[in-house]
This record gives structure tokens, C-alpha cells and sequence, in this order.
């Protein structure tokens, strides 16, 4: 995988254990990752996630992969971690804390801790003890200068936009022609217009080069219901901006379980929906290195994302390929 070609349209399969295969691919070569790795003593999978393992060698495993992924993520890349807990001796382990807190030392960088709220789940048959109904999804990065794109997000089809002079806004509402108004107002001296056309027109870039959503020019004289800190604002200035930015997601996500699929343990589209799109640029790689049925695969393919993905049951893989085409 050091020559990844990219004119493989569908998703590339490897079939292997994934502590080998890393190492065959080149030194930051990918843009994204996004995987969840076995749950402690869920399956017997190989040496390095089996049911007589201990917490701690569990936690080991986890950090030995996160370091062959940290060798070929780009230095602007993003690793997305989905991880649950487990009981042991009657009390939670609080595995995800323990796994994160071995990563940060391992000089990962977290960005966030993603409580991942599943909906629907399989009530708890322990009497005293609450159901589980969420998992953390970690988003880990190698620096600060990581890539991050917001806009990437469907809601960029709906910011407001510009047609004849006029902005008409992101709920499609015909907007005003503010240019026009500022030049016919009687109110705005010689120099607030020259000052209000010059601010609009930043404004209007910024609009233009996705930094807003939307935004609205409140101008002296033309706005009837207007709070007294804004008043007081346009009558010393002559004119502001109310502007909209894009809205961030909050970092608790409301997402039903993916049913009817061969995997075990699935994950739903619209979980890795997210973190592809902007967190891998057009054209990126995806890898997920315990890929099971394909999902972050498929979706990335939907997405315009190139993807590669890795299991160590040919099943999941044949299941997969099949989605991908």
C-alpha cells in the first residue's frame, strides 16, 4: 500500500491483521482514519484482543495500533476512535479514560471526547444498574494545525447567497439590495456611506469565501425594531452586522444503531458521516484498519473520499466489497 493508486474507483480491501499490514503502508500517507477496534474480552479475535487479556494488556494493544496509525497519518490528519467500557469485579473500568490518557501520552492530541448517544439499546438485565445508552467517539490529532473544514457540511447549501445585487438570505427570503439603500439613504453622511459600502463589501467576501452563513446589515433609518444596545450602536456608527456563523455540532451525538447488518458490532453511517467530511479534504484517504462490514468505507466512497479498509475475517471483507460497488 506505499503506492496507493488512486485511480481505484471503488474501496481497496486487505484482508490481514492489521499490526502487520500498517507497516506496509508509506510514512504519512493517509488523511483520516476512523475505527473501532474489539471491545475488551468481546471477541477472540488474535493474540492481540482475546477473552483472558487484562485490562492492561487490552489497553496496550490499543496504544501499539495507535502508534503504527500515528506513522502514516499526515501531520494535519485526524484518528477517530470509538470505544466502549466493560465490568470487571462488579465496577465499570472506565477503559475509554484509560485508553485516551495512554494515548495522550503517547503525544496524541485530543480535541474532542464525542458521547455518542445510541437511542435505542439492550436494557440492563443487572437489577441495580442502570441500561447503557452511549459510547465516546475520541478525536485525536497529531498537532494543532490539523485539517478542519465545517463548510465541507450540507449546511453550506444553505448560507445565504448573492443574485442581482441582492443578498437573498439562507432560508431563501428575498433580501435586500443593501449597496442601493446605502447610496439613496438621506440619513448617512458623505463618509458613513463610504465607510458602510467599504464594511459591506468585506462582509460580502466573507459570505462568498464560506466564513458565514449569513449575515444582516442593520442601517440607520431603515430598521423600525431594533433593541437599544443596537440603536445606540447605529446611531454612532450609522450601520452594523449581525452576523451568522456556521453552526458547530455539539460534541453529544443523537444517532440510532445501525440493525440489520452482518457485523456484530456496526457502525451507523451517519456516525462517520461527520468526522469524513471534515476531516478528510475531497479526494483524501480514509482508512479504517478493523473495517468489519465496510460502513466508514462506504461512506467515505459517497462522500468523493478514497478509502481503504482492513479486517482479519474474509467474510466481513467479501460483505464489504460488495457495499463498496
Amino acid at each position: 500500500m506505499k503506492n496507493f493508486d488512486k485511480n481505484q474507483k471503488n474501496a481497496v480491501f486487505i484482508c490481514g491483521d492489521s499490526f502487520v499490514e500498517l507497516d506496509n503502508f508509506g510514512e504519512e500517507s493517509i488523511d483520516c482514519v476512523i475505527t473501532s477496534p474489539p471491545y475488551f474480552r468481546e471477541r477472540e479475535k488474535n493474540k492481540h484482543f482475546n477473552l483472558n487479556q487484562s485490562i492492561e494488556q487490552y489497553i496496550e494493544s490499543i496504544s501499539k495500533i495507535s502508534s503504527k496509525i500515528y506513522r502514516i497519518l499526515k501531520q494535519d490528519g485526524s484518528f477517530w476512535l470509538n470505544i466502549g467500557d466493560a465490568y470487571s469485579g462488579g465496577s465499570l473500568s472506565l477503559i475509554p479514560f484509560l485508553v485516551a490518557n495512554k494515548l495522550k501520552q503517547d503525544g496524541w492530541l485530543l480535541n474532542n471526547d464525542i458521547i455518542w448517544n445510541k437511542n435505542s439499546y439492550t436494557p440492563s438485565s443487572y437489577k441495580k444498574r442502570l441500561s447503557n445508552s452511549y459510547e465516546h467517539f475520541f478525536h485525536f490529532v497529531k498537532s494543532k494545525n490539523f485539517y478542519y473544514n465545517l463548510t465541507s457540511l450540507d449546511s453550506k447549501k444553505n448560507k445565504a447567497r448573492i443574485r442581482d445585487n441582492r443578498v437573498i438570505s439562507s432560508t431563501g427570503v428575498t433580501g435586500k439590495n443593501y449597496t442601493k439603500i446605502i447610496q439613496e439613504s438621506l440619513i448617512l453622511t458623505k463618509e458613513e456611506k463610504s465607510r458602510a459600502l467599504l464594511e459591506l463589501n468585506r462582509v460580502l467576501d466573507e459570505l462568498r469565501n464560506g466564513e458565514i452563513q449569513d449575515f444582516r446589515m442593520l442601517i440607520k433609518g431603515h430598521n423600525k425594531v431594533v433593541s437599544k444596545n443596537r440603536l445606540e450602536e447605529i446611531n454612532k456608527k450609522g450601520f452594523i452586522f449581525i452576523k451568522t456563523k456556521y453552526n458547530k455540532p455539539s460534541d453529544v451525538w443523537e444517532i440510532n444503531v445501525e440493525k440489520n447488518n452482518p457485523h456484530y458490532a456496526p457502525f451507523p453511517e451517519e456516525l462517520v458521516e461527520f468526522p469524513i467530511k471534515v476531516s478528510c479534504p475531497l479526494n483524501g484517504i480514509v482508512l479504517d484498519p478493523f473495517c468489519g462490514s465496510g460502513t466508514v468505507n462506504f461512506v467515505a466512497n459517497k462522500c468523493k473520499r478514497y478509502s481503504i479498509g482492513i479486517d482479519i475475517k474474509e467474510k466481513f471483507i467479501e460483505h464489504a466489497k460488495k457495499r463498496c460497488k
